[in-house]
Protein backbone atom coordinates (compact mmCIF):
# COMPACT_ATOMS: atom_id res chain seq x y z
CA UNK A 1 0.00 0.00 0.00
CA UNK A 2 1.44 3.50 -0.94
CA UNK A 3 1.71 6.18 1.53
CA UNK A 4 1.96 9.44 1.16
CA UNK A 5 4.19 11.76 4.04
CA UNK A 6 4.73 15.56 4.55
CA UNK A 7 8.41 15.99 5.26
CA UNK A 8 10.71 18.95 6.21
CA UNK A 9 13.90 19.12 4.92
CA UNK A 10 17.19 20.22 6.86
CA UNK A 11 19.84 21.42 4.86
CA UNK A 12 22.35 22.85 6.87
CA UNK A 13 24.33 25.96 5.87
CA UNK A 14 26.70 26.36 8.79
CA UNK A 15 28.65 23.75 11.26
CA UNK A 16 26.22 21.30 13.55
CA UNK A 17 27.38 19.94 16.49
CA UNK A 18 24.72 17.90 18.33
CA UNK A 19 25.30 17.23 22.19
CA UNK A 20 25.06 13.82 24.05
CA UNK A 21 24.20 12.84 27.70
CA UNK A 22 28.08 13.11 28.20
CA UNK A 23 28.50 16.41 27.67
CA UNK A 24 31.59 15.64 25.60
CA UNK A 25 31.88 18.66 23.22
CA UNK A 26 34.73 16.15 21.41
CA UNK A 27 32.05 13.99 20.37
CA UNK A 28 28.54 14.82 18.46
CA UNK A 29 25.80 12.62 17.71
CA UNK A 30 24.93 12.18 14.22
CA UNK A 31 21.06 11.86 14.92
CA UNK A 32 18.43 14.88 15.74
CA UNK A 33 15.96 12.73 17.96
CA UNK A 34 12.70 14.12 17.94
CA UNK A 35 12.30 15.38 21.20
CA UNK A 36 14.90 17.80 20.67
CA UNK A 37 13.12 19.29 17.54
CA UNK A 38 9.56 19.11 19.43
CA UNK A 39 11.21 20.96 22.37
CA UNK A 40 12.76 23.48 19.88
CA UNK A 41 9.64 24.34 18.50
CA UNK A 42 8.19 25.45 21.82
CA UNK A 43 11.11 26.86 22.99
CA UNK A 44 10.41 29.28 19.63
CA UNK A 45 6.83 29.43 20.06
CA UNK A 46 7.95 31.32 23.40
CA UNK A 47 10.04 33.39 21.63
CA UNK A 48 7.48 34.46 19.56
CA UNK A 49 5.61 35.25 22.43
CA UNK A 50 3.02 32.50 21.70
CA UNK A 51 3.07 30.34 25.15
CA UNK A 52 -0.54 29.84 24.62
CA UNK A 53 0.55 27.56 21.88
CA UNK A 54 2.49 25.57 24.35
CA UNK A 55 0.68 22.37 25.52
CA UNK A 56 1.38 19.10 27.00
CA UNK A 57 -0.85 17.49 24.42
CA UNK A 58 0.67 18.12 20.85
CA UNK A 59 -1.35 18.01 18.16
CA UNK A 60 1.18 16.87 16.01
CA UNK A 61 3.85 14.31 15.38
CA UNK A 62 7.43 14.14 14.46
CA UNK A 63 10.08 11.32 13.24
CA UNK A 64 13.35 11.95 14.40
CA UNK A 65 16.05 13.81 11.65
CA UNK A 66 17.21 11.45 9.31
CA UNK A 67 20.02 12.14 6.79
CA UNK A 68 19.40 12.59 3.23
CA UNK A 69 21.51 13.21 0.27
CA UNK A 70 21.50 14.22 -3.74
CA UNK A 71 22.00 11.23 -6.31
CA UNK A 72 24.84 12.07 -8.22
CA UNK A 73 23.43 11.01 -11.42
CA UNK A 74 19.64 11.57 -11.37
CA UNK A 75 20.21 14.54 -8.86
CA UNK A 76 17.01 13.29 -6.93
CA UNK A 77 17.02 13.29 -3.03
CA UNK A 78 18.00 10.08 -1.21
CA UNK A 79 16.43 9.45 1.54
CA UNK A 80 17.85 7.07 4.54
CA UNK A 81 15.68 6.14 7.25
CA UNK A 82 17.20 4.42 10.43
CA UNK A 83 17.87 0.38 10.54
CA UNK A 84 15.44 -1.31 11.99
CA UNK A 85 15.89 -4.02 14.54
CA UNK A 86 15.03 -6.38 12.62
CA UNK A 87 16.70 -8.39 10.20
CA UNK A 88 15.45 -8.55 6.35
CA UNK A 89 15.18 -12.17 4.82
CA UNK A 90 18.24 -12.99 1.70
CA UNK A 91 17.61 -14.18 -1.41
CA UNK A 92 21.09 -16.14 -1.23
CA UNK A 93 21.10 -19.54 0.90
CA UNK A 94 24.17 -19.50 1.90
CA UNK A 95 26.06 -18.52 4.91
CA UNK A 96 26.84 -14.91 4.79
CA UNK A 97 31.20 -14.69 5.50
CA UNK A 98 32.36 -13.15 8.84
CA UNK A 99 33.78 -10.16 7.12
CA UNK A 100 30.67 -9.29 5.08
CA UNK A 101 28.39 -9.74 8.18
CA UNK A 102 31.06 -7.23 10.24
CA UNK A 103 29.86 -4.77 7.21
CA UNK A 104 26.39 -5.80 7.52
CA UNK A 105 26.86 -5.14 11.23
CA UNK A 106 28.10 -1.29 10.63
CA UNK A 107 24.93 -0.28 8.87
CA UNK A 108 23.20 2.49 10.67
CA UNK A 109 21.07 3.87 7.84
CA UNK A 110 19.29 2.17 4.68
CA UNK A 111 17.88 3.87 1.70
CA UNK A 112 14.20 3.98 1.14
CA UNK A 113 14.45 0.95 -1.53
CA UNK A 114 15.69 -0.87 1.45
CA UNK A 115 13.74 0.36 3.68
CA UNK A 116 10.13 -0.96 2.18
CA UNK A 117 12.50 -4.19 1.46
CA UNK A 118 12.64 -4.37 5.64
CA UNK A 119 9.10 -3.39 6.42
CA UNK A 120 7.67 -5.63 3.56
CA UNK A 121 9.28 -8.70 4.58
CA UNK A 122 11.00 -8.84 1.11
CA UNK A 123 13.77 -10.54 0.48
CA UNK A 124 17.08 -7.93 -0.17
CA UNK A 125 19.56 -9.50 -2.71
CA UNK A 126 22.21 -6.62 -2.62
CA UNK A 127 25.33 -7.50 -1.17
CA UNK A 128 28.58 -5.90 0.39
CA UNK A 129 28.47 -3.70 -2.63
CA UNK A 130 25.35 -1.64 -1.76
CA UNK A 131 27.18 -0.83 1.71
CA UNK A 132 28.50 2.82 1.73
CA UNK A 133 29.90 4.25 4.93
CA UNK A 134 27.15 3.68 6.93
CA UNK A 135 24.39 3.80 4.36
CA UNK A 136 22.62 0.36 2.92
CA UNK A 137 22.04 2.13 -0.98
CA UNK A 138 20.26 0.57 -3.85
CA UNK A 139 22.36 -0.40 -6.78
CA UNK A 140 21.32 1.79 -9.17
CA UNK A 141 21.84 5.14 -6.67
CA UNK A 142 25.39 7.04 -6.85
CA UNK A 143 26.32 9.29 -3.73
CA UNK A 144 29.32 10.42 -1.89
CA UNK A 145 29.31 7.88 1.13
CA UNK A 146 31.01 10.98 3.00
CA UNK A 147 28.19 13.54 2.40
CA UNK A 148 28.61 14.29 6.58
CA UNK A 149 31.76 14.89 7.53
CA UNK A 150 33.44 16.30 11.08
CA UNK A 151 36.32 18.12 12.22
CA UNK A 152 37.51 18.67 15.71
CA UNK A 153 38.06 22.30 16.53
CA UNK A 154 39.87 24.12 19.32
CA UNK A 155 37.82 26.23 21.64
CA UNK A 156 38.46 27.69 25.28
CA UNK A 157 36.27 28.49 27.94
CA UNK A 158 37.40 32.06 29.11
CA UNK A 159 36.35 32.55 32.58
CA UNK A 160 34.61 35.36 34.06
CA UNK A 161 37.56 35.90 36.39
CA UNK A 162 40.43 37.63 34.45
CA UNK A 163 42.51 36.02 36.76
CA UNK A 164 41.89 32.50 36.33
CA UNK A 165 43.66 30.65 33.45
CA UNK A 166 41.63 30.01 30.16
CA UNK A 167 40.50 26.43 30.11
CA UNK A 168 40.80 24.61 26.41
CA UNK A 169 38.64 21.82 25.06
CA UNK A 170 37.40 20.25 21.77
CA UNK A 171 34.21 20.12 19.80
CA UNK A 172 33.85 18.36 16.95
CA UNK A 173 31.65 19.87 14.64
CA UNK A 174 29.59 18.19 11.54
CA UNK A 175 29.31 19.58 7.81
CA UNK A 176 27.13 18.57 5.14
CA UNK A 177 27.40 18.75 1.28
CA UNK A 178 26.02 20.84 -0.79
CA UNK A 179 22.29 18.96 -1.10
CA UNK A 180 22.22 17.26 2.19
CA UNK A 181 21.02 17.64 5.44
CA UNK A 182 18.40 15.86 7.37
CA UNK A 183 14.84 15.52 6.97
CA UNK A 184 12.03 14.46 9.20
CA UNK A 185 8.23 13.30 8.49
CA UNK A 186 5.69 15.23 10.11
CA UNK A 187 2.01 14.70 10.56
CA UNK A 188 -0.34 17.79 11.34
CA UNK A 189 -3.82 17.24 13.03
CA UNK A 190 -5.20 20.57 11.30
CA UNK A 191 -3.80 23.29 9.41
CA UNK A 192 -3.31 25.79 11.93
CA UNK A 193 -1.41 23.47 13.70
CA UNK A 194 0.66 23.30 10.44
CA UNK A 195 1.15 27.01 10.26
CA UNK A 196 2.46 27.16 14.07
CA UNK A 197 5.00 24.45 13.45
CA UNK A 198 6.03 26.59 10.54
CA UNK A 199 6.23 29.62 11.81
CA UNK A 200 8.73 27.87 14.59
CA UNK A 201 10.54 26.57 12.34
CA UNK A 202 11.21 30.18 10.34
CA UNK A 203 13.00 31.35 13.38
CA UNK A 204 14.72 28.15 14.06
CA UNK A 205 16.09 28.18 10.32
CA UNK A 206 17.69 31.87 11.35
CA UNK A 207 18.40 31.06 15.19
CA UNK A 208 19.77 27.40 14.64
CA UNK A 209 19.74 23.99 15.88
CA UNK A 210 22.04 22.10 18.22
CA UNK A 211 25.03 23.48 20.45
CA UNK A 212 26.64 26.95 19.94
CA UNK A 213 24.19 28.26 18.35
CA UNK A 214 25.39 31.66 19.70
CA UNK A 215 28.28 31.37 17.32
CA UNK A 216 26.28 30.89 13.89
CA UNK A 217 25.88 27.16 14.37
CA UNK A 218 23.00 24.77 13.52
CA UNK A 219 21.80 27.43 10.34
CA UNK A 220 19.48 26.03 7.99
CA UNK A 221 17.62 26.00 4.86
CA UNK A 222 14.00 25.17 5.27
CA UNK A 223 12.06 23.20 2.57
CA UNK A 224 8.92 20.88 2.49
CA UNK A 225 8.13 18.10 -0.02
CA UNK A 226 6.36 14.49 0.74
CA UNK A 227 7.95 11.29 0.22
CA UNK A 228 5.86 8.10 -0.48
CA UNK A 229 6.22 4.70 1.12
CA UNK A 230 5.14 1.49 0.25
CA UNK A 231 3.95 -0.10 3.44
CA UNK A 232 2.20 -3.06 4.27
CA UNK A 233 -1.64 -3.58 4.02
CA UNK A 234 -1.84 -4.93 7.54
CA UNK A 235 0.63 -6.29 10.61
CA UNK A 236 1.06 -7.30 13.91
CA UNK A 237 3.63 -5.37 14.55
CA UNK A 238 4.65 -1.51 14.18
CA UNK A 239 7.72 0.22 14.35
CA UNK A 240 8.81 3.66 15.92
CA UNK A 241 10.63 6.59 13.51
CA UNK A 242 10.74 8.69 16.53
CA UNK A 243 11.73 8.58 20.36
CA UNK A 244 8.64 6.87 22.52
CA UNK A 245 7.26 7.11 25.67
CA UNK A 246 4.46 4.88 26.24
CA UNK A 247 1.23 6.37 27.75
CA UNK A 248 1.30 3.76 30.28
CA UNK A 249 2.62 0.53 32.34
CA UNK A 250 -0.21 -1.29 30.98
CA UNK A 251 0.05 0.06 27.77
CA UNK A 252 4.15 -1.28 27.53
CA UNK A 253 3.12 -4.45 28.52
CA UNK A 254 0.75 -5.19 25.92
CA UNK A 255 3.26 -3.76 22.85
CA UNK A 256 6.30 -5.92 24.62
CA UNK A 257 3.98 -8.96 24.85
CA UNK A 258 5.53 -11.13 22.11
CA UNK A 259 9.05 -12.97 21.22
CA UNK A 260 9.50 -11.31 18.04
CA UNK A 261 9.39 -7.56 19.86
CA UNK A 262 12.53 -5.76 19.21
CA UNK A 263 13.72 -2.34 21.23
CA UNK A 264 16.94 -0.38 22.25
CA UNK A 265 16.04 2.45 24.91
CA UNK A 266 18.28 5.74 25.75
CA UNK A 267 17.92 7.99 28.51
CA UNK A 268 16.83 11.94 27.93
CA UNK A 269 17.34 14.66 29.78
CA UNK A 270 19.84 17.43 29.25
CA UNK A 271 20.25 21.20 30.65
CA UNK A 272 16.99 23.99 31.22
CA UNK A 273 16.86 25.91 27.97
CA UNK A 274 17.44 30.09 29.09
CA UNK A 275 17.27 31.54 31.74
CA UNK A 276 17.94 28.96 33.51
CA UNK A 277 20.43 26.74 31.64
CA UNK A 278 22.86 26.21 34.67
CA UNK A 279 20.07 23.85 36.04
CA UNK A 280 19.29 20.28 34.90
CA UNK A 281 16.26 18.30 33.88
CA UNK A 282 14.74 15.01 35.51
CA UNK A 283 15.88 12.23 33.01
CA UNK A 284 13.23 9.99 31.36
CA UNK A 285 14.17 6.42 29.17
CA UNK A 286 12.59 6.45 25.88
CA UNK A 287 12.73 3.71 23.18
CA UNK A 288 15.14 4.35 20.06
CA UNK A 289 13.65 4.96 16.78
CA UNK A 290 13.59 1.31 15.33
CA UNK A 291 12.06 -0.62 17.64
CA UNK A 292 9.84 -2.93 17.12
CA UNK A 293 6.40 -3.37 19.03
CA UNK A 294 3.67 -5.78 19.09
CA UNK A 295 0.32 -3.54 18.02
CA UNK A 296 -2.36 -4.78 14.92
CA UNK A 297 -2.08 -1.70 12.51
CA UNK A 298 -3.25 -0.44 9.17
CA UNK A 299 -1.52 2.21 8.51
CA UNK A 300 0.96 5.18 9.92
CA UNK A 301 -0.31 5.93 12.86
CA UNK A 302 1.19 8.52 16.49
CA UNK A 303 1.17 7.14 20.02
CA UNK A 304 3.24 8.39 23.27
CA UNK A 305 3.15 10.88 25.81
CA UNK A 306 4.32 13.70 26.95
CA UNK A 307 6.28 14.34 30.36
CA UNK A 308 7.17 17.32 32.86
CA UNK A 309 11.26 17.14 33.23
CA UNK A 310 10.90 20.50 35.91
CA UNK A 311 12.48 19.46 38.64
CA UNK A 312 11.12 20.38 42.20
CA UNK A 313 11.30 23.80 43.40
CA UNK A 314 12.59 23.36 46.66
CA UNK A 315 16.06 21.52 45.03
CA UNK A 316 16.17 24.89 42.85
CA UNK A 317 17.99 28.10 43.83
CA UNK A 318 15.48 29.81 41.74
CA UNK A 319 11.96 28.97 41.26
CA UNK A 320 10.59 27.81 37.89
CA UNK A 321 6.69 28.29 36.89
CA UNK A 322 6.58 26.44 33.75
CA UNK A 323 6.58 23.01 33.23
CA UNK A 324 9.29 21.97 30.86
CA UNK A 325 7.64 18.87 28.14
CA UNK A 326 9.63 15.91 26.64
CA UNK A 327 7.49 15.30 24.26
CA UNK A 328 7.81 11.24 23.69
CA UNK A 329 4.84 11.05 20.70
CA UNK A 330 6.15 8.78 17.78
CA UNK A 331 5.15 8.00 14.50
CA UNK A 332 4.76 4.34 13.58
CA UNK A 333 4.81 2.26 11.08
CA UNK A 334 3.32 -1.32 10.30
CA UNK A 335 5.96 -3.67 9.76
CA UNK A 336 6.21 -7.58 9.33
CA UNK A 337 8.68 -9.66 10.86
Amino acid sequence: MKKSLDVIYFEFTTPLHISNARADYGVSERTIHSDTLYAAIMQSWAFLGKEEWITKEVSFTLSSLFPYTIDKTTKQKVHFFTKPFFQAPRNSSTEMATEDAKKFKKIKYVDTFHFEKYINKQAIDTGVDAIKGNYQVAKNININPNFISSEVQPRIIRPRNESEDTKPFYAEKLFFEKGSGMYCLCNFENEQTRNRVKAALALLADNGLGTDRGIGNGCFNLSFGKITLDIPNSSQFAMNLSLFCPESKEALVSLLNDEKVRYEITKRGGWISEPHNTYRKRSIYMFQEGSVFSRTSTTIFSMGKTVNLKPSNELLPTKIDNPIWRVGKSLFIPVLI
